[in-house]
């Protein structure tokens, strides 16, 4: 058997490669490149960060020329030093192709020989990479028939102490951006499942509060269909519920709109409503009004015959059907089995 050792013919080629091999850092590799005549030996990259290099290609190929004393190839087979031996970790050979020792999972194996002749090796995660040496031997025919064996080496290397304690400290920190995002993306569906979940909520509790809204002049306005427990609590916590207030009737223009609504509403809809309650409260006295929502005064009324009336309690500015749907102040607690009472809602769009 002839046995042509590689190292007599051994020439050797650093180059240097800059790889991505983290969303955190670039890390500078040289690829090892051994070559005997006829057959190449590539590692890339030559130096493995730990928890950080998260693909290693070892690469064997051969190309058959009159430099070697092989005729025909019949194997390539790569192998990995093992404390006290090479163990060889996959072949391709003219007889059955690939075959290999190695799980299956983050290996990626491919050769062919025909003539010439590669077996490539590539590991896609960071915990399958392995530092130390790596053996490509070719294996062939000689002119006579004679077995020849050409074997080369290449070694995967790892970092100092200092550049190890580094490396970790990055790992810890990119292991935390990783939670943080993770965090984020659960606190992001939280809050997508709560603002789905409101909205729906709303949509229902308009349907079953209110009838379908009007709009005008940039509002929606919306008519209580319900029978309030007392006014104007319930009043504008309903309206504050679909994103609104009670009415602020602003000027002439406003109020003929919202009395022409409210007369429509209580002939087509509901003709037992007494009162419809509007978003004014005395400050102080009758004659003095204003809009709790906004804090701004009435700068328009249309008060009923003999109103308002000056009485502290009457603290309700409603719309009276008895005065044709004009401006009234009334008890909030006044008796509803009677007189029922309902209100209108503003909501800007």
């Amino acid at each position: 058997m002839t046995n042509v050792t590689s190292y007599k013919h051994l020439h050797k080629h650093l180059y240097l490669r800059t790889m991505k091999c983290d969303q955190v850092i670039w890390c500078l590799f040289l690829v090892y490149h051994t070559r005997a005549f006829g057959q190449n030996l590539i590692a890339a990259p030559s130096t493995i960060l730990k928890g950080l290099t998260e693909r290693l290609d070892v690469n064997c190929t051969y190309f058959l020329d009159n430099t070697t004393n092989i005729s025909s190839i019949t194997s390539i087979s790569i192998s990995h030093w093992e404390s006290s031996h090479f163990q060889e970790l996959a072949t391709v050979n003219t007889f059955n192709g690939i075959s290999s020792s190695l799980p299956a999972a983050n290996l990626t194996i491919s050769g062919h020989i025909d003539g010439s002749g590669y077996l490539n090796l590539t590991w896609n995660t960071s915990s399958a990479v392995h530092r130390g040496v790596y053996q490509c031997n070719v294996r062939g025919l000689d002119a006579t028939g004679h077995p020849v064996t050409l074997f080369n080496t290449v070694n995967v290397t790892g970092v100092n102490l200092e550049s190890e304690l580094l490396i970790e400290e990055i790992i810890k920190l990119r292991n935390y951006i990783d939670l943080q995002e993770s965090e984020f993306l659960t606190f992001k569906e939280q809050v997508s499942t709560f603002i789905t979940t409101w909205t729906h909520r709303m949509s229902s509790a308009r349907k079953t509060l209110f009838n379908t809204p009007v709009t005008y002049n940039g509002s929606q306005y919306y008519i209580y269909t319900q029978t309030p427990v007392n006014i104007p609590g319930v009043a504008q916590a309903s309206c504050e519920l679909i994103g609104g207030n009670l009415v602020e009737v602003d000027d002439v223009d406003e109020y003929d709109f919202v009395h022409g609504l409210i007369r429509q509403y209580s002939v087509s809809v509901d003709y037992r409503i007494h009162f419809f309650v509007i978003g004014g409260s005395q400050d102080g006295d009758a004659e003095h009004w204003y809009y709790p929502h906004s804090n701004e005064s009435l700068e328009y009324y249309r008060w009923a015959p003999d109103y308002p009336i000056d009485n502290p309690v009457a603290n309700c500015l409603t719309l009276w059907r008895y005065y044709d749907w004009n401006m009234t102040n009334i008890d909030c607690d006044r008796d509803q089995k009677n007189y029922p009472i309902s209100f209108m809602c503003e909501v800007k769009i």
